[in-house]
């Protein structure tokens, strides 16, 4: 057996002690080779962290134990001597409900607890947490719920073409477009988010002391995280805009599907403080 690098212990504990929550830190070394598939059949990555496991021999691990359950799998980056790699360990339940539930994957961090906690905390918890999320939804419900399935959003020639024929019917198209870029699970802006979160763990691939694979890595990640930003702040547009939108009473609500109950007009939220009426 190979000798583990030293400070995995240390390292681990000092990153967990800097992660938003209570975590602790489980360290553990492995006398044999097949002592380290004990906690990684449970790794919820496709991507290098799970090539390491497979394919090095992995001399010890860390287990970080955060809020409701939540695990992240910590262990040496064996081709780069100033980096450790996490991963989020799969909640024990049955494997049909990961179904059409996004891997989260793990990334490489470096080998200081301050920036490594950053990292995980800026990048790596918010995808874990919405794969739970949503495998926590299956586990509820076999098929996704009507209200979690994306909108389709028109092509512009749709839009361009459908004239609306009054006010009621362009109001409705512009709440289903605004619902549709603003799913938190399936809108435009998290499938945009998610394009740059890959391209930010492929730029890392190529990370190499004379290039900029590292900067570009950090822009792309930067990039998602400002699309994510965005997508919270107007997180309640879509009621705020079916407020502002809803019919009055005297007037017959126009209904879609076979329902004909009218529905309560939310009430507007107040305005964010900074934000004009521009935005």
């Amino acid at each position: 057996m190979p000798i583990p690098r030293t400070g995995l212990d240390t390292f681990a504990s000092a990153v967990a002690a800097r992660l938003p929550g209570e975590w602790t830190s489980k360290y553990t070394r492995h006398d044999a080779y097949k002592d380290q598939f004990r906690t990684t059949e449970r790794l919820w990555d496709l991507g290098h962290v799970n090539y390491i496991v497979g394919e090095f021999v992995v001399g010890h691990e860390a287990v970080l134990h955060g809020p409701d359950g939540q695990r992240l799998y910590l262990t040496d980056r064996p081709t780069h001597l100033h980096q450790f790699v996490v991963a989020p360990l799969a909640p024990d339940i049955y494997s049909h409900h990961f179904l059409g539930a996004a891997e989260p994957n793990g990334i490489a961090i470096p080998a200081d607890p301050v920036r490594a906690a950053a990292r995980i905390t800026q990048r790596l918890l918010p995808r874990y947490e919405r794969a739970r999320d949503e495998v926590q939804r299956n586990s509820v419900h076999e098929a996704p719920p009507a209200d979690t399935r994306p909108l389709p959003a028109p092509s512009p020639d749709v839009r361009a073409n459908a004239a609306p024929s009054d006010g009621a019917s362009s109001s409705t198209r512009t709440l289903d477009l605004l619902t549709s870029v603003l799913d938190p699970h399936h809108g435009t802006l998290e499938l945009l988010a998610n394009l740059f979160d890959t391209a930010a763990d492929k730029a890392r691939t190529h990370d190499t002391s004379d290039d900029d694979a590292f900067q570009l890595a950090e822009d792309l990640s930067a990039a998602a995280a400002g699309i994510r930003r965005i997508g919270e702040d107007l997180h309640v547009a879509p009621e705020r805009m079916a407020a502002l939108t809803q019919i009055p009473s005297s007037t017959p609500a126009p209904t879609r599907g076979a329902s004909a109950t009218p529905q309560r007009a939310l009430p507007p939220a107040p305005p964010t403080p900074g934000l004009t009426a521009s935005r």
